[in-house]
């Protein structure tokens, strides 16, 4: 499981999910449509009138929320870069492979002494599952039995993204 813990400039939690797939879509697709408001950008530098105000080309923004400020040249206006207005963590996060070579979630089983397990519950199993253990070229992580079979091993969610991890680098 992947914790996401999304907080805003004043480091108040504004989204706190858990996520068992990949987050990396989730963040993208939010980030695109501002649902947690602007990430980290560069703007052209505010500049200050005659009158004492100050024109602001790209957007307004507080001096507190400058990170870097870019010098202007002959090419380029003076930029800043500034604070995402908010932060994403994410714990617990391990990058599970969407599938793996029947070869490979094999190896990955008997690795961790599950292989006989796996192969006494097909004598049983249901034909579905049977034929698809049996036949299928690669294992995926979203195969629609995967939950009744690691439930019959009593394996958790976890301990399923560990096998097809290590499965992965077999």
């Amino acid at each position: 499981m992947k914790n996401v813990t999304i907080k805003n400039k004043q480091n108040i939690i504004i989204s706190d999910l858990n996520l068992y797939e990949d987050p990396t879509e989730f963040i993208e697709f939010n980030v695109a449509n501002n649902t947690f408001g602007k990430p980290e950008r560069i703007v052209r530098a505010k500049v200050q009138l005659e009158d004492e105000s100050y024109l602001f080309p790209d957007e307004v923004y507080d001096e507190s929320d400058v990170l870097e400020t870019i010098e202007a040249t002959e090419q380029l206006e003076a930029m800043v870069r500034l604070k995402a207005e908010y932060t994403i963590e994410i714990s617990d996060y391990k990058k599970v492979p969407k599938s793996v070579t029947r070869r490979q979630s094999r190896r990955a089983l008997h690795q961790v002494g599950l292989l006989q397990a796996v192969e006494n519950y097909m004598l049983t199993a249901p034909v579905e599952i049977r034929i698809d253990w049996e036949e299928s070229q690669e294992i995926r992580r979203d195969w629609n039995s995967l939950p009744q079979v690691a439930e019959a091993l009593n394996l958790t969610n976890d301990q399923i993204d560990d096998l097809f991890i290590l499965a992965e680098s077999l």
